[in-house]
């Protein structure tokens, strides 16, 4: 049996939504996309409003705050709860003019946190600008930026804004195959490069300048004109892991288990594709037919 705890406005609502659940699904994406929460229940509960602030969690643990965006009722006398996750608010998407200057990457996360009440949790690597410009552009699309630009895992989740290194020490579950039905995984062809060439223009002798990850070929050139050698440094070292990547997804479908976006999961028993990969997406169902868990799978 699937426990679950629910909290609305911080009253606990979990005896009355065990009683009454036709569905509930949590959809869990490891970037800036928001998490999505949806619950149909017989239309005996009492209509939450908009922006009411739900907590669920299932077998203990815990899978998020969500405020509802819509509910619904219909002829089958059901009510459908949709909720997204609480920590995209309309502020992070309104567009800013900002020239940060004399800086650095973390103060800019740490100030964007700040002015939207956010707690931060930081393990990239600091990196200073002496002029950077965000110029009709959201907070949310700014970070997202900055985070493509260099690779690293930005996202929100429960009033926190993750700026994180991709690294082999993020949490993993261990999955048997022979668990799963149904699953596929698809092998891509795309070239590898072994060795990554970024150039910076050196403002003090005004020329531009390289620096080189890896020695061997194929080489990945990467011509931005960037203002540091350290910028230059984390551009080339984010170029060339994302060359490497991107070459298998697949998805599965198993009994339901805690299992994070974000986080890797290690496969065995496959025959072919036994090994560790990241969690893109992932989807928790509990209905009739049990409690199941979906995911979406990447080297």
């Amino acid at each position: 049996m699937v426990d679950i705890k629910c909290t609305v406005n911080k009253k606990d609502i979990s005896k009355v939504l065990i009683k009454n659940l036709i569905s509930l699904e949590v959809v869990d994406y490891d970037g800036t996309k928001a998490d999505e929460l949806s619950i149909t229940l017989s239309n005996v509960i009492k209509r939450p409003l908009n922006d009411d602030k739900i907590k669920l969690w299932i077998d203990y643990n815990f899978y998020g705050t969500f405020l509802v965006d819509s509910t619904e009722t219909n002829y089958l006398n059901l009510l459908t709860i949709t909720a997204t996750s609480a920590n995209f608010s309309k502020t992070l998407k309104t567009k800013q003019n900002r020239n940060y200057k004399e800086t650095s990457l973390h103060k800019i996360i740490n100030k964007i946190a700040e002015e939207h009440k956010l707690k931060t949790k930081i393990d990239f690597e600091d990196i200073n600008y002496e002029n950077i410009i965000q110029e009709k552009e959201s907070d949310l699309h700014f970070l997202n930026r900055l985070a493509e630009k260099y690779d690293a895992i930005f996202s929100i989740k429960n009033d926190t804004l993750l700026f994180l290194k991709r690294s082999e020490n993020l949490p993993t579950f261990l999955i048997d195959l022979n668990d799963c039905f149904p699953w596929s995984i698809k092998h891509k062809s795309r070239e590898k490069y072994q060795s990554c060439i970024a150039t910076w223009r050196d403002t003090k002798y005004n020329k531009n300048k390289s620096v080189k990850i890896g020695d061997e070929e194929p080489i990945l050139k990467i011509d931005g004109n960037y203002l540091s050698e350290s910028e230059a440094m984390v551009i080339a070292k984010a170029s060339l892991a994302k060359s490497k990547r991107g070459t298998i997804e697949g998805n599965l479908s198993k009994k339901g288990e805690y299992l994070s976006a974000g986080s890797h999961i290690q496969i065995i028993n496959s025959k072919q594709d036994d090994g560790v990969y990241s969690l893109s997406i992932v989807t928790t169902t509990i209905d009739k037919d049990g409690f199941r868990v979906k995911v979406l799978l990447t080297n």
